[in-house]
């Protein structure tokens, strides 16, 4: 799921948890994922002003919201406003 997170949030408005589901029926057991923050420019361009919607998006919320269904493998800093992370699906 690169380059693709955002664009749910922002354009689908999709909220995050309900993507994290639908990924772990997507995967079998290795997701991979970006994470792109409010503060990025390509983010706040798709944004258009609506700053307040994403205000508690933060890399602990996102991090947060993903270990309620992964283990988080890795956590790797792509720019300064973008992460990609490497999860594990929890077996429930």
């Amino acid at each position: 799921m690169l380059a693709l997170l955002h664009h749910l949030l922002v354009d689908e408005r999709v909220p995050l948890d309900e993507i994290f589901d639908l990924l772990t029926t997507l995967t079998t057991r290795i997701a991979i994922i970006e994470y792109v923050d409010p503060a990025d420019e390509q983010f706040q361009r798709i944004l258009r002003g609506r700053d307040d919607l994403f205000r508690d998006l933060t890399p602990g919320s996102f991090a947060a919201s993903a270990r309620r269904r992964f283990r988080i493998v890795l956590e790797y800093d792509a720019t300064p406003t973008r992460k990609i992370y490497v999860f594990d699906k929890l077996v429930h």
